[in-house]
C-alpha cells in the first residue's frame, strides 16, 4: 500500500485541522514512513497530533528545497523525532529573496533556522546532489536538469562575494515512490519546471508508467496557453493521477481538474489518499 497523508497545505476544511502557506506530506509504503517537507511552522505537527499520527516513528525527512514554507518546521520535527535522517541539497542553505529589479524585496525566503538550530541536528543531515535511494522503493532525484518549461524565476540569492545573483533553485529535488504498476512523483514546488521534473523522472525510470504526480507545481500565475502546454505535456507523459497543491494556485488547480476530471485530486490539510492498495 502507498498512503499519502497531507499534514500541511494552503487550505484546510476539516474541523480542528490547520492550513498554512506551506507543504508537508507523510508518505508511507512498505511500513516505511517519509515526511516530505515540513511546512512553514509547527502546523504539520499539530495536525499530526489531531490525526493521532506519531511523527517520532517517521523513518526519514526529505526536504524538497530551501524555502521557508517547506523547511520552517524542521526544528519542530527534530524535537519530536530523534533518529530520522534529513535529506537535503547542500546549497539549500543560501540566503535568498524575491527580487524587484535585481534587488531583494521583503524578507529572506530561505531556510529560517538559526545557526544554533542547525548545529543541534547537523549530524542528521544527509546531503543530496545526485539520485539516491533511501528505501528499496523510494528514490530522491537530486538536482533536476532544466531542458524544457524552464521557469522565469524572480528569485535572487546572495553569492560568496556578498552581492546578488539569479537563483534558479538548483537545490530542488523530488521524490519517486515505486509502486506495483508504476511510479508516483512527489514535488515540493517544481521550481525547475514541472515538465522538467516529469521528464527527469521518466529518464530515471524509463519504460515505467507514471501513476501519479503530487505536490506543488508553481503554475499559479500561468495563463491559459501556458496551462494548456502543461496539460499537454502531462498527458503526453501518460500521467494517470494528479494532485496539484500549495503553489499550484486555486485557479490553475481548478483548470487541471477540468482537464483531468476524476483523476485530479484537490487535497487539503488533513486529507488522506490511498495511492495504491496492493
Amino acid at each position: 500500500m502507498i498512503r499519502l497523508k497531507v499534514l500541511a497545505e494552503n487550505r484546510a476544511k476539516k474541523r480542528g485541522i490547520l492550513g498554512e502557506h506551506g507543504l508537508s506530506l507523510l508518505v508511507e509504503t512498505d511500513n516505511f514512513k517519509v515526511l516530505f517537507d515540513a511546512g512553514q511552522t509547527d502546523v504539520f505537527s499539530l495536525n499530526a497530533d489531531m490525526e493521532s499520527i506519531d511523527l517520532s516513528l517517521a523513518d526519514a525527512l526529505v526536504i524538497s528545497h530551501g524555502h521557508y514554507d517547506h523547511t520552517g518546521g524542521v526544528p519542530e520535527f527534530c524535537m519530536i523525532n530523534h533518529k530520522a535522517p534529513i535529506y537535503i541539497h547542500p546549497d539549500a542553505f543560501c540566503e535568498r529573496y524575491n527580487a524587484v529589479q535585481g534587488k531583494p524585496a521583503g524578507n529572506c525566503i530561505g531556510i529560517p533556522w538559526s545557526c544554533q538550530d542547525r548545529d543541534m541536528f547537523k549530524n542528521r543531515l544527509v546531503y543530496v546532489k545526485e539520485p539516491v535511494r533511501i528505501h528499496k522503493d523510494i528514490l530522491l532525484s537530486g538536482e533536476i536538469p532544466q531542458s524544457q518549461d524552464r521557469q522565469s524565476l524572480n528569485f535572487i540569492k546572495r553569492n560568496i562575494s556578498g552581492g546578488y545573483e539569479a537563483d534558479m533553485v538548483t537545490d530542488e529535488q523530488f521524490m519517486i515512490v515505486n509502486g506495483s504498476e508504476g511510479i508516483f512523483i512527489f514535488v515540493g514546488c517544481s521550481h525547475p519546471g514541472v515538465l522538467n521534473c516529469v521528464a527527469y523522472a521518466k529518464y530515471l525510470f524509463p519504460d515505467t508508467n507514471i501513476c501519479g504526480l503530487i505536490g506543488g507545481m508553481h503554475i499559479e500565475k500561468y495563463n491559459t496557453d501556458q496551462l494548456d502546454e502543461i496539460v499537454a505535456g502531462l498527458k503526453s507523459a501518460g500521467i494517470e493521477k494528479i494532485a496539484p497543491m500549495h503553489c499550484s494556485g486555486v485557479l490553475s488547480s481548478c483548470f487541471l481538474k477540468s482537464k483531468f476530471g476524476d483523476s485530479c485530486f484537490l487535497l487539503n490539510s488533513g486529507d488522506e489518499l490511498i495511492l495504491e492498495k496492493k
